[in-house]
């Protein structure tokens, strides 16, 4: 996006408007632990190392079946009982990961994530689904909520 009638130029290394710099040790937001130096191009960079291509591709797999149920998420949320369940397809999840159980609990309070959820990256990325969803963010800040999907795909929310 031009600021003040600016743009970036095309890279001379990739042809896109990469941003990439002319000045030394600048740093990139998605990859904070690498410093390009100077003529380097991020877009050339992430090409030539197959294994950054994978692993930035491969984060968030879960997101796009927690994305589909938004809206049911959104409904329960809304109403004033205090709680209820989703029936989610088993094969979605076995598609997408091969993991022996796929049983989690997350919880949130005020918003943030009150509980441990490192171990299972079906609960990480359902809630970082959740706080980025613009219209259940306020939501989840007011209060306590419980997210378990149980053995059976069965995902039981509860205020």
């Amino acid at each position: 996006m031009p600021f003040f009638g600016l743009v970036r130029p095309k890279c001379e290394l990739c042809g896109y408007r990469c941003g990439e710099m002319f000045h030394q040790g600048w740093r990139h937001d998605d990859y904070p632990l690498l410093v390009f130096g100077k003529k380097k191009c991020l877009v050339e960079y992430v090409r030539k190392n197959l294994k950054i291509k994978r692993k930035t591709a491969s984060q968030g797999k879960y997101s796009k079946i927690w994305r589909n149920v938004l809206p049911t998420i959104s409904e329960i949320l809304g109403n004033p009982e205090s709680s209820g369940n989703i029936a989610l397809n088993s094969e979605d999840f076995a598609l997408v990961g091969n993991r022996k159980s796929y049983s989690f609990n997350l919880e949130f309070e005020d918003g943030v994530v009150n509980n441990n959820i490192s171990g299972s990256a079906v609960a990480r990325h359902l809630a970082g689904v959740l706080t980025r969803s613009s219209i259940i963010k306020p939501v989840l800040n007011n209060g306590y909520f419980k997210f378990k999907m149980d053995k059976d795909f069965i995902l039981w929310i509860s205020k």
